[in-house]
């Protein structure tokens, strides 16, 4: 260890600094986003991700139901839950863009005297982008709205497991309770 130390002793202090820079170069390319999330596909330049906003939302209702299901489920006399949500807006990605407004005046007097002047206004929108030019920077994801849920329990025949199901549905959505119904499971 001491070695190690007295060959640090012995460089230059440029060479030092080479090496700190060198690490921080190293620590701001290893942490410059990449353009891709693990949870992406991998897609080849110029081709379309095959997997549409549409499906993106069908997953996230297809997962809201399945979670809903298994916690409703557990609930005491809730007995076995069937769910199903309705979304009333899809997926929302905010981007960053850089917004440039410029103003231009002019005045014009003519021979007889009579003056007018002229305003105009023009702004312009640019879409930050990476990687291969294409893909916007996302500044922020919101997931899809949910409108209503349904949920047909074995238990709802009794007004308290009704009541309860829908306080945990509200307590877990801000959902008023007129979008949340609760119905006895059938065969």
């Amino acid at each position: 260890m001491e070695q190690k130390l007295s060959f640090l002793k012995n460089m230059k202090k440029t060479d030092k600094y080479l090496i700190l820079l060198g690490v921080g170069i190293l620590v701001v390319v290893l942490s410059w986003p990449s353009g891709s999330d693990s949870a992406k596909q991998s897609v080849p330049d110029g081709e379309k991700n095959p997997i549409s906003e549409t499906a993106s939302a069908e997953n996230y209702e297809e997962r809201i139901e399945s979670r809903l299901e298994e916690i409703l489920s557990r609930a005491e006399g809730a007995g076995k839950v069937e769910v199903m949500v309705t979304l009333k807006s899809s997926e929302e990605k905010i981007v960053q863009e850089d917004t440039s407004l410029s103003t231009k005046k002019s005045e014009e007097t003519d021979s007889s005297g009579a003056s007018r002047k002229q305003e105009e206004i023009t702004e312009g929108r640019d879409t930050f982008t990476f990687g291969s030019g294409e893909d916007p920077y996302v500044l922020k994801e919101l997931a899809p709205e949910i409108e209503g849920i349904l949920v047909l329990a074995d238990g709802a025949d009794r007004a308290t497991v009704k009541a309860e199901i829908v306080d945990a549905v509200q307590a877990l959505f801000p959902l008023p309770a007129h979008k949340i119904k609760v119905l006895k499971r059938g065969s």
